[in-house]
């Protein structure tokens, strides 16, 4: 009987750290890699992007110094001069900030200088060139956008790398600074805005 105890008692405790290390793993696995996820909405009356409604769904993911954008948008027409507007910011100083203009046909023009809503309104450098950036068109979905970062455009000399995270880690000493304006605009010219704020845990 007293053998049956220890048995049971020895099972539990392997159960215990098995559980404890599987626990310790998956806290370092979020710690190390977060998310954000965002979802905004704009009926009939305030776009003509689509009818109906239109949603944008964003994520942000950090992993190390790593920063991946994915942005959602149920646009339901192709068209390569679509694009998403990203400009990240300071909120303490709005003078400094990084802003891309990401296309549907994964092209870019950089630098891009957008309005205080994230949408472009010109651009300089070296025309379109490969972005950051890979999408995906399902008409019965929409655009998918992945924006990758650290990225360093092909033929900008002297070479460098633009990574927004340095506005993310910013938060880590000054909570709310990070401001993201995302914009969506069809070829049309038909476009949708948000601007949130946003830290990561």
């Amino acid at each position: 009987m007293e053998s049956g105890k220890r048995k049971i008692l020895s099972v539990v405790i392997i159960v215990a750290l098995v559980v404890s290390v599987l626990l310790n793993i998956y806290q370092a696995y979020s710690a190390s890699s977060p998310n954000a996820n965002f979802t905004f909405t704009w009926g009939p009356d305030t776009q003509s992007v689509v009818q109906g409604t239109l949603k944008m769904e964003i994520t942000l993911r950090i992993d190390g110094e790593n920063l991946t954008v994915i942005i959602k948008v149920n646009d339901d027409d192709y068209d390569t001069g679509d694009y998403v507007g990203l400009g990240f910011m300071n909120a303490s100083n709005p003078a400094d900030y990084e802003a891309y203009a990401l296309y549907a046909n994964n092209k870019t023009i950089f630098p891009a200088v957008t309005d205080i809503s994230g949408r472009t309104v010109s651009t300089w450098g070296s025309g379109l060139q490969p972005g950051p950036h890979k999408v995906t068109f399902d008409p019965k979905t929409g655009y998918t956008f992945v924006i990758k970062f650290p990225w360093t455009p092909q033929n900008q000399f002297p070479p460098k790398a633009y990574n927004p995270i340095r506005f993310i880690r910013r938060a880590d000493e000054f909570p709310n600074l990070n401001i993201l304006n995302v914009g969506f605009e069809d070829g049309f010219g038909r476009a949708v805005f948000t601007r949130f704020g946003f830290t990561f845990p």
